[in-house]
């Protein structure tokens, strides 16, 4: 960063904003899909796990942002795949089989969104460093906005102009994802960045000269072949860019378990808790008035963990551990909420443990694995958690489909969320004896 006075401070509340608006927009696309899928089951005559799939499709295609990110300013990047979101929903309005609806939803909206959300949360990571957990907790606080605006109002556009009046209404409101991206800093910004990068490309292209050199010499009976030696060169390039190295580190293995457990749990419930509250008897209104109640419990919980883990007060591993495991009691007690005043408590209870265990993502992954390494690690991470997150449209709807029932899909959605907490507790017992290893830092 060019200018010291944007960390934590300056043009880093204008990445905030945006990163804050792109949340809200994000996270009610996919709470307002959830409202629809009934109704796109009924008109698309299909199975309930295929237009849960379509719709997880949407949060899940999150994957190779970091690598064009290095290579393309973030400004530019934005503002191209907000086009896409919107483009999409747009589209998807129109589609005629399920066929187009998967593919205007999933590929055109779901890649956009992709790119516009990893590429916001590096620039984030970029500009704060301090104030991270705090900045973080506000910019993620957007999703609880969405959850809180979208649920009732996409109950309200469904009811007045149906589904795709709906959606080509979502469509326009996505549109602002383009003025998000005119907030991030231009090109110049990166410059130090940039020659930063050069730097390191110089050294590595030095390293591979070297490394080539001396296999030749190891081997003098093999004629040189300039093609074999490109291809190696290249895939060397390939590994150190895409910075495979990172799949030895225990910790970070344990993060991607983490973080992959805690976004199919969001997920599934985002896609079916209104089917579900709905199959329990509670009316539409009722369940939009439970995920508003929801969307209040997650901003707090959004909101007030970021001074509690700058301050040291509680480790983010104690809090990742707790939140998740309220998460998991959460649904596994779910088939005795039949009442309204208990539904409301519960998800009161379960929108603040989803809010800090979502929140506490970006901060795990940056405190584990450094600025520097973030852009990759976020693609890897969500190249894998994507393909988790597939199972959370698919195995919850399946499982209904099987049982005509949401008590065991929940219950499965409650064993997920407790792998995390399992999780953390092995990892500590492992690293508790080398006291003086790298992993408690990592973990502090």
């Amino acid at each position: 960063m060019s200018d010291p006075t944007d960390i934590d401070g300056g043009r880093a509340y204008f990445v905030l904003l945006a990163l804050h608006v792109t949340y809200i927009l994000f996270a009610g696309t996919s709470k307002g899909l959830g409202v629809l899928l009934p109704t796109l089951k009924e008109h698309f005559d299909t199975h309930t796990w295929l237009v849960g799939s379509i719709i997880s499709l949407v949060m899940t295609t999150m994957d190779f942002s970091c690598v064009l990110s290095q290579r393309v300013p973030s400004r530019y990047i934005v503002t191209i795949s907000g086009t896409c979101v919107a483009a999409g929903l747009c589209l998807s309005s129109i589609a005629q089989t399920v066929f187009q609806f998967g593919i205007f939803l999933g590929l055109v909206t779901g890649v956009g969104y992709g790119f516009t959300v990893i590429i916001m949360e590096i620039e984030l990571a970029r500009h704060f460093h301090r104030k991270y957990a705090c900045a973080n907790g506000i910019a993620t606080a957007g999703s609880s906005v969405g959850l809180f605006i979208m649920a009732p109002l996409m109950q309200v556009l469904l009811d007045t102009y149906g589904w795709k009046g709906a959606l080509l209404i979502l469509g326009g409101l996505s549109f602002n994802l383009t003025a998000c991206g005119c907030l991030v800093r231009p090109q110049a910004s990166l410059s130090k960045k940039d020659s930063n990068d050069d730097c390191r490309t110089t050294d590595s292209q030095d390293e591979l000269e070297t490394l080539d050199a001396a296999d030749q010499d190891s081997a003098p009976r093999k004629p040189s072949c300039s093609c074999c030696l490109t291809c190696r060169s290249g895939f060397s390039r390939l590994t150190k860019a895409a910075d495979l190295a990172i799949f030895k580190e225990l910790p970070f293995i344990v993060v991607v378990i983490v973080v992959s457990c805690i976004r199919f749990v969001f997920s599934a419930w985002t896609i079916y808790f209104v089917p579900h509250a709905q199959d329990m008897g509670f009316s539409k209104v009722q369940a939009a008035m439970f995920v508003t109640i929801t969307a209040v419990g997650n901003f707090i919980g959004k909101a007030s963990h970021g001074y509690i883990v700058d301050r040291r007060l509680i480790t983010r591993r104690v809090m990742i551990g707790l939140s998740t495991s309220v998460t998991a009691l959460i649904f596994f007690l779910d088939h005795w909420m039949t009442t309204e005043v208990v539904m409301i408590i519960a998800c009161l209870v379960n929108g603040i443990a989803l809010g800090v265990a979502g929140s506490m993502i970006q901060v795990f992954l940056k405190k584990t694995v450094g600025v520097e390494r973030l852009a990759n690690s976020l693609g890897w991470t969500n190249v894998i958690s994507g393909f988790v997150r597939l199972g959370a449209g698919f195995f919850p709807g399946w499982i209904y489909d099987q049982t005509m029932s949401y008590y065991f899909s929940f219950v499965m959605i409650g064993c997920v969320s407790a792998i995390c907490p399992t999780v953390l507790i092995l990892h500590y017992l492992i690293c508790r004896r080398p006291r003086q290893g790298s992993y408690d830092l990592i973990f502090t």
